[in-house]
């Protein structure tokens, strides 16, 4: 199992699901799905393990996405959180 700072690798997983009744019938599904590879997170997290925190040092505002669906993509605000 993956711990969140690892990423699987692009290809097609496999999710097996067993299940058992009260009265002991079994029950078993696999589902596969795939993974894709994405070059910019990828590019992204090979840079961004070069930063420290004191690296980054300033007054940093954050942005909340709130979805518009008159224009049907997000519009971005600030949070007011720094």
């Amino acid at each position: 199992m993956l711990n969140e700072k690892e990423q699987y690798k692009a290809g097609t997983y496999a999710l097996i699901a067993e299940a058992e009744s009260i009265a002991g019938s079994p029950a078993r599904e696999m589902f596969s799905f795939p993974v894709k590879s994405r070059e910019k997170l990828a590019r992204w997290t090979a840079v961004a393990g070069k930063f420290k925190a004191e690296d980054l040092a300033g007054t940093w505002d954050w942005e909340i996405a709130v979805y518009n669906a008159q224009k049907k993509d997000y519009d971005y605000q600030r949070s007011g959180l720094t």
